[in-house]
């Protein structure tokens, strides 16, 4: 799981600057920056917030940091990128 690829990635589809996310959300821009270069992990709470800020829904930012590696079993990566396909479709 990579919360902040996601993040990153999401963000940058938002067009805001990681100042401009963190502002928005009651967070400091160094905290962002260490979410989205993985060298914090977020509370669940904080998801919430940031995804609360992205105006996205928490699940979607959770879903979106799942990697093929988090998964064994090969149906289980093709439902991940239907999942993330159908995701990029309706938010981004």
């Amino acid at each position: 799981m990579n919360i902040g690829n996601s993040l990153k990635e999401i963000r940058k589809g938002r067009q805001l600057t990681q100042k401009e996310l963190a502002d928005k959300v009651g967070l400091s821009h160094s905290y962002i920056s260490e979410i989205e270069n993985s060298a914090r992990r977020p509370s669940f709470d904080v998801i919430k917030q940031i995804a609360d800020g992205l105006e996205i829904p928490f699940y979607y930012l959770l879903i979106k940091s799942l990697e093929k590696e988090d998964l064994n079993d090969v149906s289980k990566k093709e439902f991940l990128n239907q999942v993330n396909e159908i995701l990029d479709e309706s938010i981004i």
